[in-house]
């Protein structure tokens, strides 16, 4: 399965319904996490960040100390390769690891915490003042957040590492499955219009055979009586017609994982040939054409503050959040986030 397959499934509601109800349930907020997109992470929900954390990440070497200790776990998903528990660096907060398997393939991992295993007190809280002696934060405010820290027994988390494997790694399966099966029957599909075009197009060829031998006699008593005018569309014009449908076709798919030889394919030519045309009759290449297009789409729906950024990326055809934030600045001069600002100042 590929890394954009998986974003698909991970984001389907069924999934995301379960996150939610999951962290109603636990208290402990879902982060998935997958090599290819590097430092960033889908957190949901989102809004509700541990504020004992977001204290020890507003400085810079206590956004250190939990991307050192976020590393420690990865390191060690991969070689357990199994969901485990794990506690943090500073307060002994409890998170949960789950890998996500397709197969037996480790695609990513699915992080859950922070909550606390026991009960808080101040001889714990001043031992973790002690491992962040030397950082510049407001220990009163950190103190306070430290009281707001979900409590999760032991034995209920133990159970909570067992319910956020078995359904998450279930509906990964149950969606490929789905994913497959519809494959298949597009296929089969695919078989039988394919046959049946062939029994057609026969047809049709005998009957263009029949026309030929009478155009070909017509022609013969036809030369001593006169020229015979054969008139075709003017070649430009049937370029433009071909250029035209191209675009219909791209502003009808650009959300999809449309590529040169789909819109080739559509308008009965070669993608090489299509290419060309293309420069020629835009002015740009169908990349750019496609990316522009789906930035200017991406701009619309910003204006709507309900969406989320990674959201919008999807619905524009860029399930890579990286990827998206660095295609918008390419072309609309600064990223989703700052665009959204302007449009709320406005």
């Amino acid at each position: 399965m590929s890394q954009l397959s998986l974003h698909k499934i991970l984001n389907t509601k069924t999934m995301r319904d379960f996150r939610l109800i999951f962290y109603e349930i636990t208290g402990m907020v879902t982060s998935l996490y997958f090599p290819a997109w590097k430092s960033q992470v889908d957190m949901l929900p989102h809004n509700a960040k541990c504020r004992f954390c977001s204290i020890i990440q507003s400085t810079p070497e206590g956004r250190e100390l939990c991307r050192n200790s976020d590393a420690r776990v990865i390191e060690t998903i991969k070689t357990k390769r199994k969901p485990f528990v794990h506690r943090c660096h500073t307060a002994g907060l409890t998170g949960i690891a789950v890998p996500i398997y397709f197969g037996d393939t480790a695609m990513g991992t699915v992080f859950a915490g922070d909550v606390l295993a026991h009960k808080q007190s101040k001889t714990h809280f001043t031992r973790i003042t002690r491992k962040l002696k030397g950082l510049d934060l407001d220990f009163e405010e950190l103190e306070k957040a430290y009281y707001e820290i979900p409590l999760l027994p032991q034995a209920t988390i133990g159970i909570a590492v067992k319910l956020l494997s078995l359904i998450v790694n279930y509906i990964v399966d149950r969606e490929q499955i789905i994913h497959l099966q519809t494959t298949l029957f597009e296929k089969q599909q695919a078989v039988a219009d394919a046959l049946s075009t062939r029994l057609v197009l026969e047809r049709d060829l005998q009957a263009k055979v029949d026309e030929m031998a009478k155009l070909r006699k017509y022609l013969l008593a036809a030369t001593n009586a006169g020229k015979v005018i054969l008139s075709a569309d003017n070649e430009e014009t049937t370029q433009k017609r071909i250029i035209k449908d191209a675009l219909a076709f791209i502003d009808d798919y650009y959300a999809e994982q449309i590529r040169l030889k789909d819109v080739a394919g559509h308008v009965n030519m070669s993608p090489n040939y299509l290419s060309t045309l293309f420069h020629k009759e835009c002015g740009c290449t169908f990349a750019e054409y496609l990316a522009q297009k789906r930035i200017g789409k991406a701009c619309r729906l910003l204006e709507d503050p309900k969406m989320n950024i990674n959201e919008v990326g999807i619905q524009v055809g860029y399930y890579n959040p990286s990827y998206f934030t660095q295609i918008f600045k390419k072309l609309a001069g600064v990223s989703p986030g700052d665009y959204r600002k302007r449009i709320e100042l406005q």
